[in-house]
């Protein structure tokens, strides 16, 4: 018997109906180990020494590949063909080496598509492990433990409210700050355009105007409303006849199927999907054997996909959509992924795959891929110039015409920025014609800032950068997104305070490791390992010399130091010119002392200089023309009752409202979804908690508030949950009874999550029939089967699960549970007698003399 390893139990099951009966197929579910969380996993004085660690939810999954590699004949390592693959086939077999189980016979497979003819194929032509790739895979890993548990621990001391820096990570977030900063410091600037409406031949066409008074007009030539009524009324007046007319052939090639990065682009493009959910998408569709892997900087496709793909053409059009040649395209990064051939169909006779989201992906690969060994376009572009009887004024329309469509039969590439005027259509016209002239338009334009960055176009800016690698961009853009770094609003990335402070930190301390150029050669050096022409030990010591020593540097000074520092490199963006002469970091409060960042427990804020008299402060980033945000309180009113000011305010918790002033000044936090705020809704938030009478059952009181996870009812310490802050003020009597036995059916607090509803149903499991539900817990997702509760580990994307996966968790976790009559229960009861607690120091003072 043969034992093959690969990483998911969707692939084992396919590639096992493929080999027979002499081989078992079992999943290893990705990685099996990993550097631990803790300090001292790479050892630097030890030539980058790595203690590695198996991931305690793969214990069963481990043990079940050890027992079968005691009776194999062979071990068969059939992971992804990338560098990830290669590393996880690594670790198996380091894991069977040391259990004493790996069989003699140790080979490695590897298959651009999970299909009978290419599996077979790579069984019939096995390898060795690849050391360079391996090599490849220690460097990153080690690299980026080291910049994490280097770097954040300095972040956490030195820059309260800091979550976390990475190697790539942060160099991604500057990438969205920088262009924030672009946008705030760009000047619109106006400019008018003036076209005219024609007709010839029943067809309508727009010209603007490209000469006026004989000179040549520029976008911002015309700047003003008085020029531009000027030119309108020349057009006006003239009559406009055609001088010329320039027709040029174009062609347009296909573009080259899929790699990882343009998958990712052209996905949020013309689907609207994240990175992360691309990837999830199509690594299912790999497994079920409908597309070749995904993670791949290739663009060619192998011969016979390429015959394949012509084939079909042929079939669905015409020979003239068909090329004479086949189309061959080479790829232009420096070191592609090790996966060579590009993402496409496995078969191109197969025009769907799967349902809904499946079936939209799987329709833009195979279009694709198509498309790239289809004809190319002719188009012709027209140009007409239209002048007035005294060629002073001259009126241009260009259009596109579509002579042989070609590809774009069936496929054109998305654009992060849409066409001009250069695709409407023209009548056909000759020198000396006289179009109808319907109208004249002056509009007035403003100059636009540079746009932010969508999903597509920073995936594709961190590509032309060279920063990160595509199979890893995905999991970047979430990190960012997790870590409250940024924000995305209408698919496009907003820094938001955390995120320009973190950047802010770096650019100021750690420039060099932040810097474009910096993180392109690293990649480029790691890039030169899996390629075995840079050793892997020498690369990362060129990058501890000088790493480590900045971020002692760093760690020794004072954190007011720091903050001064911060201060002065982020005066433009906290305290903007206002353009009127005023000081900007004068305090709007005591209109005395200055404003500077400071630094507290929970981040960093701005306040004034004559703290304790003066207590003005706002949150870091907030204030000024340019940082968006108030200077101080605004009045909103009296309270009618005791005339005391009502003013909406901004703390470090974010913005809230207060009643009066000094110490018995009574606050209230502004939900998200309360609307416009005004004095009435500010003395409602500022009324609650608002009875709504009592319970016709037990007589005790039923309130309605707002509380840290959102409006609720309140009930003889039971809660049920209010679906939004309106409801606190409308919700009545008999509403309140059923939304309050509705929860208490449900059980516990509606603060965590007293909706039981499971996130979906994974199946029923395997061996006992029960069924496994996905559950969203306190401390993330869990999966249940009403007795056992698992835990989601961070190897396994919620989306993703699989019911093999879920059975598997529950398994282990019922496995690793203390047996019925242990006496854990009663220890946990003894837990809180007086005497256990006083004992409690003398046994860790005799633990710690025996560990001395």
């Amino acid at each position: 018997m043969k034992l093959v390893v690969v990483e998911s139990p969707a692939k084992a099951k396919t590639i096992e109906k493929y080999l027979g009966g002499d081989y078992r197929v079992l999943a290893s579910y990705g990685h099996v180990r990993d550097l631990p969380a803790k300090d001292g996993s790479v050892d630097p004085d030890q030539n980058f020494a790595m203690e590695w660690e198996t991931y305690a939810d793969k214990a069963r999954q481990l043990k079940a590949i050890t027992d079968e590699a005691k009776g194999a004949d062979a071990l068969i390592l059939a992971t992804d063909p990338d560098r990830e693959g290669e590393a996880i086939s690594w670790h198996v077999q380091e894991v069977l080496r040391k259990r004493k189980a790996l069989p003699a016979d140790v080979r490695r497979v590897t298959f651009n598509a999970i299909t009978k003819p290419a599996v077979t194929e790579a069984m019939a032509n096995p390898r060795e492990l690849d050391e360079d790739l391996i090599d490849a895979y220690r460097a990153r890993r080690a690299l980026d433990y080291l910049v994490g548990f280097t770097l954040s621990p300095v972040l956490w001391r030195k820059l309260p409210g800091a979550k976390s820096a990475g190697r790539v990570q942060s160099v991604a977030l500057r990438l969205v700050v920088d262009r924030e900063r672009e946008i705030e410091l760009f000047r619109p600037q106006e400019y008018w355009s003036v076209t005219a409406d024609l007709e010839h031949d029943g067809i309508g066409f727009i010209a603007r105007l490209v000469r006026w008074k004989g000179e040549k007009i520029d976008r911002l030539t015309i700047g003003n409303q008085g020029d531009a009524e000027a030119a309108k009324a020349a057009v006006e007046q003239g009559r406009f006849s055609v001088v010329s007319v320039e027709t040029k052939p174009l062609t347009r090639n296909p573009p080259p199927p899929f790699t990882t990065s343009t998958l990712q682009q052209e996905a949020a493009r013309k689907l609207g999907f994240s990175a992360s959910h691309t990837m999830r998408i199509a690594q299912n569709l790999y497994e079920d054997g409908a597309i070749t892997y995904m993670r791949t900087d290739g663009v060619q496709m192998d011969g016979s996909a390429i015959s394949a793909a012509r084939k079909a053409i042929a079939d669905r059009y015409d020979a003239g959509y068909v090329p004479d040649q086949p189309r061959h395209y080479t790829v232009k990064a420096k070191n592609a992924q090790e996966a060579h051939e590009a993402i496409r169909p496995t078969d191109f006779s197969r025009g769907s795959a799967g349902s809904g989201d499946h079936a939209r992906l799987y329709e833009l690969i195979f279009k694709r891929a198509m498309a790239s060994q289809m004809a190319s376009a002719r188009l012709e572009r027209t140009t007409v110039d239209l002048a007035d009887g005294t060629g002073q004024h001259v009126l241009r329309a260009t259009g596109q015409v579509v002579l042989f469509p070609g590809y774009l039969a069936l496929y054109e590439e998305g654009r992060d920025d849409e066409a001009d005027e250069d695709s409407r259509r023209l009548p056909r016209m000759a020198e000396g014609t006289t179009p109808a002239k319907k109208a004249v338009k002056a509009e007035q334009h403003f100059t636009q800032p540079p746009p932010r960055y969508s999903e597509a176009s920073l995936v594709k800016k961190m590509e032309e950068l060279g920063i990160g690698r595509p199979s890893t961009y995905a999991a970047t853009l979430q990190t960012l997104k997790d870590r409250a770094y940024v924000r995305v609003e209408k698919n496009r990335f907003f820094p938001e305070e955390s995120g320009r402070l973190v950047t802010a930190f770096l650019e100021r301390f750690f420039e060099k490791y932040v810097s474009y150029d910096f993180t392109a050669e690293l990649e480029e050096e790691l890039d030169d390992v899996s390629g075995g022409r840079a050793q892997w030990q020498a690369v990362l010591d060129a990058f501890w010399r000088d790493f480590k020593p900045k971020t002692a540097e760093v760690m020794d000074q004072k954190p007011s130091d720091v903050t001064a520092a911060l201060d002065t490199f982020l005066a433009p963006y906290l305290f903007p010119d206002s353009g009127d002469g005023s000081d900007p970091r004068l305090c709007p409060a005591c209109q005395n002392g200055k404003l500077a960042l400071r630094g507290g427990r929970f981040g960093a804020f701005v306040a004034c200089s004559n703290y304790p008299e003066c207590k003005f402060t706002r949150r870091f980033g907030q204030g000024g023309e340019g940082a968006g945000g108030d200077t101080g309180p605004e009045v909103l009113g009296a309270d009618p009752e005791t005339g005391a000011e009502v003013s909406k305010r901004s703390g470090r918790f974010g913005p809230y409202i207060q009643l009066g002033d000094g110490k018995d000044a009574k606050r209230a936090s502004i939900p998200k979804d309360a609307g416009e705020l005004d004095l009435p809704l500010a003395l409602k938030l500022l009324s609650l908690p608002r009875t709504v009478g009592k319970h016709p059952e037990s007589g005790e009181p039923i309130t309605a508030s707002i509380g840290r996870y959102g409006p609720y009812l309140a009930h003889a310490g039971k809660y049920a949950r209010l679906g939004s802050t309106a409801e606190v003020f409308d919700v009545g009597m008999n509403a309140a009874v059923v939304k309050l036995a509705e929860a208490a059916a449900g059980g516990g607090r509606p603060q965590r999550g007293a909706a039981r509803e499971p996130l979906k149903v994974v199946g029923k499991h395997p061996r006992t029939e029960a069924e496994i539900k996905l559950m969203e817990g306190r401390y993330g997702a869990y999966v249940t089967d009403g007795t056992t509760n698992a835990t989601l580990p961070k190897t396994i994307d919620k989306d993703a699960l699989t019911l093999e996966e879920a059975a598997a968790l529950l398994d282990a976790r019922a496995a690793a549970a203390p047996a019925k009559g242990k006496k854990a229960p009663a220890k946990k009861a003894a837990a809180p007698k007086k005497p256990a607690a006083k004992k409690a120091p003398a046994k860790k003072a005799a633990a710690k003399k025996a560990k001395a």
